[in-house]
């Protein structure tokens, strides 16, 4: 089994692209508005969380108060947890940390 016939088999699936549109849409509107805004309007802030959810943070968004001002904080935040993992090599670290 390859990856075209499970790409084929999944895209002839209603639910399955009904699914990835929920995931677009949701993706581009809360990409759009920082969770800071939004959490002040009494009913939309209350739904904010389904919809970050539903958007499953696809494309990674950097929803910060600064907007994407911040991606260069984010990224450097991102890269010093990054820094305290140790490095695992071979099978035996790997299941060592777990």
């Amino acid at each position: 089994m390859d990856v075209t016939s499970i790409v084929s088999g999944l895209s002839g699936s209603g639910w399955f692209e009904m699914a990835g549109k929920v995931v677009l849409v949701f993706t581009f509107i809360t990409g759009l508005f920082p969770d800071k805004v939004i959490s002040g309007i009494p009913i939309i802030g209350k739904l904010w969380p389904i919809a970050n959810w539903l958007a499953g943070n696809v494309f990674n968004n950097v929803n910060h108060p600064k907007g994407v001002k911040a991606l260069k904080e984010v990224e450097d935040e991102i890269d010093a947890a990054k820094k305290k993992v140790p490095e695992r090599v071979g099978i035996a670290d790997t299941l060592d940390g777990v």
